[in-house]
């Protein structure tokens, strides 16, 4: 299998993914998405999500348009709703 390469910094990327944080802002509003899986270069930081994981976060910021008043939400009301690998922590 062919290795992938960090665009930024060139080093190999691992092929095991990490649970990772991710802050989002879309159209005036923010959103923090916990233990979503990626690849994160070990010599920058950098962090490769798949289109399955980028696709889902931005469904979960579509469908919460209406369904999540603009306060801050506790995860484990929003993660209880939700049946996905990972959790809208909050949307503000």
């Amino acid at each position: 299998m062919e290795k992938d390469f960090c665009e930024y910094c060139n080093a190999v990327l691992p092929e095991n993914e990490r649970l990772v944080t991710v802050y989002r802002h879309r159209r005036g509003q923010h959103f923090i998405f916990e233990r979503v899986p990626a690849r994160v270069c070990a010599r920058c930081g950098e962090r490769y999500f798949s289109a399955a994981a980028v696709r889902e976060m931005d469904a979960l910021m579509k469908r919460t348009k209406k369904a999540i008043p603009s306060c801050i939400c506790t995860g484990d009301r929003i993660a209880a709703s939700l049946t996905r690998k990972f959790a809208l922590l909050a949307r503000i």
